[in-house]
């Protein structure tokens, strides 16, 4: 695995672990800390394939793209994921970030250039 998989990997599932932790309190946190536990998973595994992303737009469309059409992931895991970018969107969570989602956003998510590279890149 390499560095910035393995780094994105454990985001992802710090990120789970709080969603988990802040249901009962607040289901838009809930909501928004397990989108960015699928988004950090997503991008762990493209990393793998040396593959960035810029834009969660440009991760979602990969998802489709790369996963789901050619059948590596079933239509039903891409729509859950698809569920998860309009749950973030969605009510209170639309261009709203938590102190957390703003210092644990990552380099690879921010917007610019172009919305995917291939190879190493800094990590």
């Amino acid at each position: 695995m390499t560095k910035l998989a393995a780094s994105l990997w454990k985001r992802a599932t710090e990120a789970l672990e709080a969603a988990r932790h802040v249901l009962s309190v607040s289901a838009d946190a809930a909501a928004s800390r397990a989108y960015y536990a699928a988004f950090y998973a997503v991008s762990a595994l493209f990393a793998l394939q040396g593959r960035r992303f810029r834009k969660h737009s440009a991760l979602e469309a990969a998802v489709h793209h790369d996963l789901v059409r050619p059948g590596t992931w079933p239509v039903e895991l891409g729509q859950q994921f698809s569920d998860l970018v309009a749950a973030r969107k969605a009510g209170g969570l639309r261009g709203r970030r938590t102190r957390l989602e703003r210092g644990g956003r990552a380099k690879h998510s921010r917007g610019g250039g172009h919305s995917a590279r291939r190879g190493p890149g800094p990590s």
